[in-house]
């Protein structure tokens, strides 16, 4: 990505705790209303990145800038009261309500009580909390899903142009993770906001990054690029490991499913997928179903046509091959 379409920039950026490097040479832009996911295995630098771009910690060397702004030049108050920063333990205000926590950034700016009310309403609705149903109760009446979408909403009050997200899905069940992670890029890309979203997990990544960066040894950032140009080609060895041996599975899930040229649905009956579904969903279609074709349809609308294995095998090997010699 081009620096000028920049929002969010580390220049060779180096951060040592003692004799451990936690950041080597670290160079990253993230574009505006960009949703990038940094990846890799624990110890590896991702959280001292995010600590780094709201000055939780400062550089050895190199610049971070937000905006075009060197944060070293920021006020740090002001600075962190711009950008949205959630992370696994959420850190709700345990004896303030759902509507207080939310609103919490609000009141330190200074907004009316109006204005506040209006604007926590607001984003109640967006993650899922009604305000009728939800403002009035505290964080141990909610869910650990319902407790994360609280944070999510608070991080969002003030509409932050930058959000830092360090693995806050973590800590919940797989299906609730699923789900939050979905909606969760829906909420920001509705609010046009520059993500930098920290993971391990290759799965989280692909469902939410429109690029992915993955970490290497002693705080190198090894690969960068959109889902399918890194499971299509790892630099090597060590990115290749880390996305693991279902590396094709996985490239599947980035791969959108060709709707120009599908035969005629034959069973009125048959499962439905969506037309922007990828081929891995219309493959666990087909598996799980136990059929011999699936129905493409729009929500709510007639097929437009099926597909079968043999399509989906057609379609990936078409869509790889493409990539690859683009690539």
């Amino acid at each position: 990505m081009h620096p000028k379409d920049a929002y969010l920039q580390f220049h060779g950026v180096h951060k040592s705790f003692g004799d451990v490097t936690a950041l080597d040479d670290f160079n990253l832009n993230i574009g505006t209303g960009e949703i990038f996911v940094l990846l890799g295995p624990s110890g590896c630098g991702k959280s001292t990145a995010l600590q780094l771009a709201n000055r939780l910690l400062e550089p050895d060397s190199g610049e971070i800038t937000v905006g075009g702004d060197p944060v070293a030049k920021l006020d740090p108050v002001g600075l962190r009261r711009n950008i949205g920063y959630v992370i696994q333990q959420i850190g709700l205000f345990p004896h303030r309500t759902v509507a207080a926590n939310v609103g919490t950034v609000c009141r330190l700016l200074g907004w009316s009580r109006t204005d506040t009310q209006s604007r926590v309403e607001t984003l109640m609705d967006l993650v899922g909390l009604p305000f009728d149903e939800y403002a009035a109760r505290y964080p141990s009446e909610l869910s650990g899903g319902q407790q994360q979408r609280v944070g999510v909403a608070r991080a969002l009050a003030v509409d932050p142009p930058l959000l830092l997200m360090d693995e806050p899905f973590a800590a919940l069940d797989p299906q609730i993770r699923r789900s939050l992670q979905v909606e969760f890029r829906t909420w920001v890309e509705r609010l046009g906001t520059t993500v930098l979203f920290v993971s391990h997990d290759v799965d989280e990544a692909l469902v939410l990054g429109d690029r992915l960066g993955v970490m290497a040894t002693a705080g190198h950032l090894a690969q960068v690029g959109t889902p399918l140009e890194v499971l299509a080609a790892p630099i090597n060895d060590q990115v290749r490991a880390f996305l693991g041996p279902d590396r094709a599975l996985k490239r599947l899930s980035v791969t959108p499913i060709d709707t120009d040229d599908l035969a005629p649905t034959t069973d009125p009956n048959a499962p439905r997928i969506r037309p922007d579904d990828s081929l891995q969903t219309a493959l666990l279609s087909l598996l799980t179903n136990d059929v011999p074709a699936i129905a493409v349809a729009p929500p709510g609308e007639d097929p437009i046509g099926e597909l079968t294995m043999a399509d989906v095998g057609k379609q990936a090997r078409l869509a790889h091959a493409a990539f690859d010699t683009w690539n």
